[in-house]
């Protein structure tokens, strides 16, 4: 798996099917496009977004530091926008490895977006991630996902994926919630000088499987405003 260019999951487009659910293509972390992806209304289950203590959309880069120790961005090969990520793993030696993306670049501050579990060699260069004992391939979500999982322990943890196939179980959630009025008179005005009504937010899991054990797993966070 690529830590070094990690792409995140990419909804490519949507197709309503009925009164609560979507089917949607992704691209996966591999560069793979999987067609038919379902989407779940509601949240995604709890403890999937947190590793060690650090939760998407709550903790920084100054919060895996602080529990991974330090640790340089990895270059980005490509669109200068895409999220800043750091990287670990056991040794230079090791063949698993946590990494961790932001949402805006050059922002130690800006919440966590992703994180991603991996074993293997990746493609770009071990000395890019940086060495912490933290690291295991018994490092688990507060929910109990972790490599090595066969793929019906990690669905009795998770659920029905949105689509399911012999190497991948991709898992895609939409949640919504309105602002109170307290809320909508403190944001700012929408573009047309409308009140913003609320704010949806999107889960996604991608899980690899590899001799029908998990080999890599990315959890994704992404959100944005409805007026």
């Amino acid at each position: 798996m690529n830590l070094g260019i990690l792409k995140f999951l990419l909804v490519i487009f949507v197709i309503p099917v009925n009164n609560a659910l979507a089917l949607e293509r992704y691209e996966l972390p591999d560069g793979t496009i999987m067609d038919g992806v379902e989407v779940s209304t509601g949240t995604i289950p709890h403890g999937s977004l947190t590793l060690l203590g650090l939760t998407l959309d709550k903790s920084s880069f100054i919060d895996v530091k602080r529990v991974f120790g330090a640790a340089d961005i990895l270059p980005r090969a490509h669109d200068p926008h895409e999220p800043d990520i750091i990287c670990y793993s056991i040794s230079k030696a090791s063949k698993v490895y946590v990494s961790f993306a932001a949402g805006w670049p050059e922002n130690p501050t800006e919440k966590l977006t992703s994180f991603s579990l991996a074993s293997g060699n990746p493609r770009h260069d071990k000395n890019a991630c940086a060495s912490s004992h933290k690291v295991a391939r018994k490092l688990t979500t507060d929910n109990g996902l972790r490599l090595g999982l066969t793929q019906s322990q990690f669905t009795a943890i998770m659920g029905k994926p949105g689509k399911i196939t012999a190497d991948w179980a991709v898992y895609s959630f939409e949640s919504h919630r309105e602002y109170s009025k307290e809320e909508r008179i403190k944001k700012p005005r929408a573009p047309g000088g409308g009140e913003f009504k609320g704010e949806y937010t999107y889960y996604y899991v991608s899980a690899h499987f590899i001799g029908g054990k998990l080999d890599s797993l990315q959890v994704s966070v992404t959100g944005e405003p409805d007026w």
